[in-house]
């Protein structure tokens, strides 16, 4: 994938100016999650003292950390915004000339439909790998946050860390072994029955005067519907991939949340923690969790985007075709 990406910021330019986009956007989460820790754990130890200043401060620093955190992550995104947009212009343009000045023969090599996916649905999900939710730029801001909050959780009790990251790991494991490897087979097939629809779908617009006069009408609306069915079989068993992956998150992140309670329950008991850390450790443990969580869909939707950007790249000449 990182070759196909490298490719096409050759040929589109402005390599430099995502990483830095992609770096001053990476921190939000994590330091947002540092902020409700921090909130969570000294109000609560604030409300055990029975220090009421020192509540009202706690909620006024909180209130101007969240202001100013916001007004940065919102600045950055339109400056994100913007650069996607002239991206997504000139990669359209580049598909679209490779296109036009094509070499006859390797045109006729492929249907219509299957240049409109390749300029359309590929070129999309190319954009999408840049850009789209559940992509790269999620996976890198889960994967800073993951790596932030179980830092500070370490920070607050060893035992709490590793019994986070015990329940972890089977939910990494299973989803590697349940989801990721059919995902690009599954979106190839896809993509392949987008195609052919599409050809079919021109056929009843383009020809329809050769298909009256020969009555294939009816043959014609069969390979249709067969292509269409198709789509909807190689879809369904993609989503069926991804409620695999939804279907572990509860069963090791809420068994999770009951074992840290308890743990921390006989810790407090022991003066061996404070409410307050024990609240900021949890905060940290669901940041673990959902960014987890998050960076597993975006690793499944970055391995199905990555089939439109191989086939992207076949198009304007970056790869030889399969």
């Amino acid at each position: 994938m990182m070759r196909s990406l490298s490719q096409v910021f050759k040929k589109v330019g402005s390599f430099h100016t995502y990483i830095g986009l992609l770096i001053l956007r990476c921190p939000f989460d994590a330091i947002f999650t540092i902020i409700n820790a921090c909130f969570l754990q000294f109000s609560f130890e604030s409300i055990n003292q029975g220090s009421e200043i020192n509540l009202k401060h706690i909620c006024f620093y909180f209130g101007i950390a969240n202001l100013f955190l916001f007004l940065y992550n919102g600045s950055i995104w339109s400056l994100y915004a913007r650069f996607v947009t002239g991206f997504t212009g000139k990669l359209r343009k580049i598909v679209f000339s490779s296109i036009l000045h094509m070499p006859l023969g390797k045109f006729d090599e492929k249907t219509s439909g299957e240049w409109m996916t390749r300029l359309n649905s590929d070129a999309q999900m190319t954009i999408n790998l840049l850009n789209a939710p559940f992509n790269i730029p999620h996976a890198i801001v889960s994967f800073v946050n993951i790596s932030i909050s179980t830092l500070m959780l370490y920070r607050i009790n060893t035992r709490l860390m590793l019994v986070s990251l015990l329940f972890l790991i089977p939910h990494v494991v299973l989803n590697r072994i349940l989801v990721y490897r059919n995902i690009p087979t599954l979106m190839e097939q896809s993509q392949e029955s987008t195609a052919k629809n599409i050809n079919c779908f021109s056929a009843l617009i383009t020809c329809a005067d050769t298909v009256a006069l020969y009555d294939a009408t009816e043959f014609v609306m069969e390979a249709y519907e067969k292509s269409s069915k198709d789509i909807v079989k190689a879809n369904l068993r993609i989503h069926k991939k991804k409620a695999i992956s939804n279907l572990v998150v509860p069963l090791f992140g809420m068994s999770g949340y009951i074992v840290l309670l308890l743990l921390g329950l006989e810790m407090i008991r022991k003066n061996m923690l404070t409410f307050g850390a024990l609240t900021a450790a949890l905060q940290y443990r669901g940041a673990v969790l959902a960014g987890t969580m998050l960076y597993i869909n975006s690793m499944i939707e970055i391995r199905a985007n990555t089939v439109g950007l191989k086939r992207m790249e076949e198009t304007y000449g970056g790869r030889k075709a399969l």
